[in-house]
């Protein structure tokens, strides 16, 4: 925490105790291509740095839930947390202390590694893959949206395996910096200091002029470790706050990108 590691010559990125690789325009086309078209694409190149994408002190998960969630990740660091879902157009809330699967209805799977679309105009895309007990960590998503005044950004709901105890970390490194031509928002939720395994979720949102991308207002939230979860989450929109919006090429809309790591 922060999870990111490298930075390659040529292209574009920010850093906060770490670096994050963010794209190259030229290299996954969005020159000419929308990322909304390309998510798939941007996330297959992001994963041939998957393992450049942890802290010096990653602790080494076991993914023994199934594609949406973590069971126990061993040494009882979730009792079935790290729900993943979209802030949807409905505006739905999903950030529980809950346990059971059925109130993530809406959760992304860490198995799609292609484009999948949800919530009529919201695309996500694993970074990380997912083999069941394998060493796909960690857990990474990246997501887009087009259109206008709808919310875009990453909520996380679960239980931690924690039950009340640890300390909390949450706050933005970044708070719409603007870094290579980049708007950025990175915020971090941290359960920390615990009997139990820590766990961190690092949120992010890009935006750039070449994208058409204007965030709104954001919204971040981190569920106090005393209620026993993991919740947390951070977009554009969504909360209750003006939506994302986009200035579009030709009228299409254009795009921003949300990223989201698990550790």
């Amino acid at each position: 925490m922060p999870f990111i590691s490298r930075v390659s010559t040529g292209y574009q990125g920010y850093a906060k105790q770490g670096k994050l690789v963010v794209i190259q325009t030229s290299q996954v086309g969005i020159a000419s291509t929308s990322l909304y078209d390309n998510i798939g694409g941007l996330a297959s190149y992001m994963n041939g740095f998957l393992s450049e994408y942890r802290n010096p002190s990653f602790y080494n998960y076991n993914l023994d839930g199934d594609a949406t969630f973590i069971s126990d990740g061993g040494g009882d660091m979730y009792d079935n947390g790290n729900f993943t879902t979209p802030w949807l157009i409905a505006g739905t809330n999903y950030t529980s202390n809950s346990n059971a699967l059925a109130s993530y209805p809406s959760r992304v799977s860490y198995a799609n590694t292609t484009a999948t679309l949800v919530d009529t105009s919201f695309r996500y895309a694993s970074v990380s893959g997912y083999v069941q007990l394998g060493t796909t960590r960690p857990l990474m998503v990246v997501g887009t949206r087009t259109g206008t005044g709808n919310p875009i950004g990453w909520q996380k709901g679960g239980n931690s395996g924690a039950d009340g105890g640890g300390l909390l970390l949450s706050g933005f490194a970044y708070n719409g910096t603007v870094i290579n031509g980049f708007t950025t928002y990175a915020y971090i939720r941290e359960t920390y200091n615990a009997t139990d395994p820590s766990h961190c979720d690092l949120y992010i949102l890009l935006g750039h002029p070449s994208w058409d991308s204007t965030f709104g207002t954001i919204n971040s939230f981190a569920d106090p470790v005393i209620n026993g979860g993991n919740g947390g989450y951070c977009c554009g929109g969504g909360g209750g706050g003006a939506g994302f919006t986009t200035g579009g090429r030709g009228g299409r809309g254009g795009d921003g990108i949300v990223i989201i790591v698990s550790a």
